[in-house]
């Protein structure tokens, strides 16, 4: 089940790649799961609507558990049809009203609306930690990538289904792009030992010596082998160096939430043996899938589950099935 992959992490994010990807339905499993646990929630937007405000299709609630916590905004608590008790009301305001922390004092249907800047829903960790929270989950979406921060999540469910495309090679291709971006490599301690005493962008050598600094990539000197940047790794920063007669190197991000590479970048950096990494991992554990999209076009299941088993080196479920 879900949650053999993630029994040792204390705060999970589930990350849809797309609307309607499953990622409630997978919540959903884990809250039962969890039955139990001393566990809390929260959403990076809205979630457990009836109605996709978007899509205009019909959603799955989120149901909890009797003692289950849950953070959300003030506007969305007469939509949670649960015998509730506020124990906390936060300063962290959104469009919905101010982020407060409740316990169910009964099961049924509740609505989530929680921050979605990393420093806010850091401190609704560690305020659910100091309410005796042993497990977290994080409702979130791969477009806000502060979720995939490693100093927030201590792992990752990526849900992704046929909304995002109804062609099974290109759901595929994008789901196994999105795993890349979430699983490159670690830096050594040796290099994060020199990099650590700076900032800024840092270009070293293949003996860890700091070469330069603060360079545009256009700039890159010829013996580099590791090349750190502290803001987001975007197709704009990194295409120059592409023009350069530069290969075999890294370029590390903080984390993976910095990596906003376009697929086509990125396969120039590989045939040029330009490798990715990061100072912290995202540890990403499963893949979700969901073959009916928004639209009622159902894919054939088996062989979606099959293909992307074939693609990913990591654990894919199709939640449902489990």
């Amino acid at each position: 089940m879900i949650i053999d992959y993630i029994e040792n992490d204390y705060v999970v994010s589930v990350v849809g790649m797309c609307k309607n990807a499953g990622k409630t339905t997978v919540l959903n499993k884990l809250i039962e799961q969890y039955r139990g646990e001393r566990l809390a929630l929260t959403s990076v937007g809205r979630d457990g609507e009836s109605q996709d405000v978007v899509t205009n299709t019909i959603k799955p609630k989120i149901y909890v558990n009797k003692g289950v916590m849950f953070a959300t905004a003030s506007e969305l608590l007469p939509f949670c049809h649960i015998t509730k008790e506020i124990i906390y009301t936060t300063n962290i305001n959104t469009p919905l009203g101010k982020v407060v922390i409740v316990r169910a004092l009964s099961c049924g249907f509740v609505q989530l609306a929680g921050p979605s800047m990393v420093d806010q829903l850091q401190t609704l960790k560690d305020l659910f930690i100091g309410l005796g929270a042993t497990k977290i989950l994080i409702d979130g979406a791969i477009s806000r990538r502060s979720i995939g921060n490693p100093d927030l999540s201590n792992s990752i469910i990526l849900s992704t289904g046929a909304s995002l495309s109804h062609s099974i090679d290109e759901l595929v291709e994008q789901t196994a792009y999105m795993v890349k971006l979430l699983s490159v490599e670690k830096m050594d301690e040796k290099l994060y030992q020199t990099i650590k005493e700076h900032k800024g962008t840092l270009f070293l050598s293949s003996k860890n010596d700091l070469l330069a600094k603060d360079l545009s990539l256009k700039e890159t000197p010829e013996n580099t082998k590791f090349i750190y940047v502290d803001t987001a790794l975007t197709d704009s920063l990194v295409a120059p160096l592409l023009s350069l007669n530069i290969n075999d190197l890294t370029i590390y991000a903080y984390d993976s939430s910095k990596i906003m590479l376009s697929k086509k970048i990125y396969d120039n950096l590989v045939v040029r043996k330009i490798g990715l990494g990061v100072v912290k991992n995202a540890n990403l554990r499963v893949v979700t899938i969901n073959p009916l999209s928004y639209r009622g076009i159902m894919l054939d299941k088996n062989i979606l589950l099959k293909r992307m088993q074939q693609e990913i080196q990591i654990p894919v479920v199709n939640v449902e099935e489990e």
